[in-house]
């Protein structure tokens, strides 16, 4: 905005080119038009901001206390938590903002050691055994690090969350944990670390350990399963 002195411009007001004149109080004041930013829209650049969509939505998704993990990792550095999240996720987003492989999802970042052979598999009554490699790197503080069980599902077939459903699942020595899985609808995906137990802000890289329930059949195949069975 700048105030017009001129007499050569007199009383004007109104548009002229990229200007538009006005008075105030009796001053005449001239300011530029606004200029239309075109909102760039190619396929490249849809594709970029449906991944930081997608990886937004993943943030939003989780406990509170990995959300904590994460701020803490950044205290003292020029980043924030969700920016550290989005920076280790972004690659695991497509074009669509959808999730492309479920094992390479980072929900923890730390630096406790991530045990190798972690495998998932059904057990008696439902459970489900997970199993790893219980050596600790030398560290013997590690041996009592506690297994932690993060579960990704749907909640009321309105929203998703990420949540820690067992926090003092079995110690690091113990190789082993007999899980009994929430109930949730659909399918949901599990992901294990590690939380050290003397240092309760350490935590381990999380690690896939595999897929719970079932998917739920679309409307007209199950239709046509009912007629089959009637």
């Amino acid at each position: 905005m700048a105030i017009i002195h001129s007499t050569a411009i007199g009383e004007a007001q109104g548009q002229l080119g990229d200007m538009i004149f006005y008075k105030v109080g009796g001053q005449l004041r001239v300011r530029m038009k606004p200029r239309q930013v075109k909102d760039k829209k190619s396929p490249k650049q849809l594709a970029q901001r449906a991944r930081v969509r997608g990886v937004a939505d993943l943030y939003s998704m989780l406990d509170p206390q990995i959300v904590a993990d994460w701020k803490m990792l950044t205290e003292g550095t020029t980043m924030n938590g969700y920016n550290l999240f989005m920076s280790r996720n972004i690659k695991n987003i497509d074009g669509e903002g959808k999730v492309i492989k479920r094992d390479a999802v980072c929900i923890t970042q730390g630096d406790l050691e991530v045990p190798q052979w972690v495998r998932m598999e059904p057990a008696e009554e439902g459970k489900m055994l997970i199993t790893w490699d219980k050596s600790h790197g030398g560290d013997s503080d590690a041996y009592y690090d506690r297994l932690q069980i993060a579960v990704h599902s749907e909640i009321g077939g309105e929203y998703e969350e990420i949540v820690v459903t067992d926090e003092n699942a079995a110690y690091r020595k113990e190789g082993q944990y007999l899980w009994q899985p929430p109930e949730v609808p659909g399918v949901a995906y599990v992901y294990g670390f590690f939380r050290g137990k003397y240092y309760q802000n350490d935590v381990s890289d999380s690690f896939y350990l595999g897929a719970i329930g079932e998917e739920e059949a679309p409307e007209e195949e199950a239709a046509a399963t009912e007629n089959l069975t009637d």
